[in-house]
């Protein structure tokens, strides 16, 4: 699929707009919005409906130029820092793969609402007035990692549809080859991570490795690569913000601040 900067930018502004509930979007969908990141619903066919799990697992599907967008919320809950910090493995059901481990809390969470989001996508593949069907999936934060499970399960059970991933501030998701998979089956993926943003170096490198696309808001500029010593200069920087030197890394993370560095 063809993506633009444009498009990467309305994905992010969707994105932002998922914190938000079902009734605030309304009130937005049938009003003139004032900040800009909201207009972008205005892009959307329909309104789009919050839908939610038991487990706080938050997303909604709209249409966008004729593609299906699914976009889920980001870490907002106390529920959603204890689905991030359990980093245990676990086994990613996906036809017949074996040993493909993922993050069991996201995986918690995407089971829970995948019934929902197959029913989306097949209502969607059902409509016959829609002929050159496309998927995005995306999300923020905890949401891109969501968003990358659903590209990597839903690319695989329908290969002749383009599903494609746009996440930004994803933490890492699965094992090599999970890693392995996700880039195999997904058209395209562009994984944004802003400057020294630190929620993307986790969990560890050495169990969890990231999926391809990835796209680094460095200098005023987008970089396909990561320099090797950034890890390390997140690491000095973090702790010298604790003596008031250094930099703010929760900032580099929050879903406005790569809405701004995405203005290039």
């Amino acid at each position: 699929m063809n993506i633009n900067l444009e498009l990467v930018k309305d994905m992010c502004k969707l994105s932002s707009v998922c914190y938000n509930n079902t009734e605030k979007l309304k009130n937005l969908y049938n009003s003139r919005p004032c900040q800009k990141q909201d207009q972008v619903i205005y892009k959307c066919k329909n309104i789009p409906i919050i839908k939610s799990t038991k487990n706080d697992c938050q997303y909604f599907s709209t249409l966008y130029n004729n593609c299906l967008i699914i976009c889920f919320r980001g870490t907002e809950s106390k529920k959603d820092i204890l689905i991030d910090l359990n980093i245990m493995r676990t086994g990613f059901k996906i036809g017949d793969e074996k040993n493909i481990l993922v993050h069991e809390g996201f995986n918690d969470q995407f089971i829970q609402i995948l019934p929902s989001i197959t029913e989306d996508i097949t209502n969607y593949i059902s409509n016959k007035r829609i002929v050159n069907k496309k998927i995005i999936f995306t999300g923020h934060s905890l949401g891109g990692a969501l968003a990358t499970l659903g590209s990597c399960f839903f690319s695989y059970k329908y290969p002749q549809i383009s599903v494609n991933c746009i996440t930004f501030g994803s933490p890492r998701v699965g094992c090599s080859n999970f890693a392995y998979l996700f880039d195999k089956h997904c058209d395209t993926s562009l994984r944004y991570i802003n400057r020294n943003d630190p929620v993307t170096s986790f969990p560890t490198a050495w169990r969890y490795k990231h999926v391809k696309g990835c796209q680094w808001i460095h200098d005023h500029k987008i970089k396909d690569e990561i320099l090797p010593w950034r890890f390390w200069r997140f690491c000095k920087n973090y702790i010298l913000s604790f003596i008031g030197f250094g930099y703010d890394a929760s900032e580099d993370h929050s879903c406005s601040e790569y809405l701004k560095k995405l203005n290039i």
